[in-house]
C-alpha cells in the first residue's frame, strides 16, 4: 500500500525501495521493491540473515547511501532529492542512529559525546551540556557523566551511544544491532529502556537485530529476504 508521504501520522515513508550494485552484466540486487511506512512513536523491527539488506536498508532511510529507485520520505522530505546539505540538516533535527559498537569518542566523556549533536546544531556548550545530562539521567547514567567510554561497560557505553541519538529530541531513531555486541542481561536492559523511551518521547525507532525476543517486542516485526521484506 502506497502511504501518503506528509500526513496521517506518517515520519518515514518508504515506496518501491530498490538498491542494485555493480554494472550491467554483474549487478546484485540488495533490495527489491521494499515498502513500507512508520507512525510516530512506532517501534519497528527488521530481521534477516547476514548479508540480506538490512543495513543497507538502514542507509537509505537515514540518507547515507541513495536507492536505485524508489523513495524514502522522511518527514515529508524526499531524501533523494535533499542536497547533501539539506540532509546534514535533516539528519541533524529528525534522526537518530545507533550502531552495534557504540563509535563514542574516546578521548570525551560521556556527557560531552551526548551533547555532540547539539554542538553540532550550534548550541553553546553549556545549553548542550544541560540537555545531554537530562537524557543521559534518563537512560540511567546520572552519576557517569564524567567518565570516558574506557571508564564504562558495555551496556554503559551503549546507553552514551542512545542518549547522543535521542539528545536532540529526533522524530525516528535508526538502530543497526544495538544490543548484538552486549550479554543476555545487559541486553534485556536496553530492550527495556528502548520501551520506555518510545512511549515517554513518542519517538519511533526503527530496530535491525537477530534478537528474536526483542523483536517480538516491537509493534511490528518485518523480515528481509532475498531482498523482499515481508511481515
Amino acid at each position: 500500500m502506497k502511504n501518503s508521504p506528509e500526513g496521517d501520522g506518517f515520519i518515514l515513508v518508504c515506496d518501491r525501495l530498490s538498491k542494485t550494485y555493480g554494472e550491467s552484466g554483474s549487478e546484485i540486487k540488495v533490495l527489491s521493491d521494499v515498502h513500507f511506512s512508520v507512525r510516530k512513536g512506532q517501534r519497528l523491527a527488521v530481521m534477516g540473515a547476514s548479508g540480506s539488506g538490512k543495513t543497507t536498508l538502514l542507509n537509505l532511510l537515514g540518507g547515507l547511501d541513495s536507492p536505485t529507485s524508489g523513495t524514502v520520505h522522511l518527514a515529508g522530505v524526499n531524501l533523494s532529492q535533499a542536497n547533501e546539505s539539506e540532509l546534514n540538516r535533516l539528519r541533524n533535527l529528525e534522526l537518530g542512529f545507533v550502531y552495534q559498537f557504540h563509535h563514542l569518542l574516546g578521548e570525551f566523556t560521556a556527557l560531552e559525546n551526548a551533547a555532540m549533536p547539539l554542538l553540532i546544531r550550534g548550541l553553546s556548550k553549556e545549553e548542550a551540556q544541560s540537555e545531554a545530562r537530562a537524557v543521559l539521567a534518563n537512560v540511567g547514567l546520572a552519576s557517569r557523566l564524567m567518565h570516558k567510554p574506557s571508564q564504562l561497560s558495555g551496556g554503559e557505553r551503549q546507553r552514551v551511544a542512545i542518549a547522543r541519538a535521542l539528545v536532540g529530541k529526533p522524530s525516528c531513531v535508526l538502530m543497526d544491532e544495538p544490543t548484538g555486541n552486549l550479554d543476555r542481561k545487559t541486553a534485556m536492559g536496553i530492550h527495556s529502556l528502548l520501551d520506555g523511551l518510545s512511549i515517554s518521547l513518542n519517538t519511533s525507532f526503527i530496530i535491525v537485530t537477530h534478537d528474536e525476543v526483542f523483536a517480538s517486542s516491537m509493534d511490528q516485526c518485518f523480515s528481509l529476504n532475498d531482498g523482499k521484506l515481508q511481515i
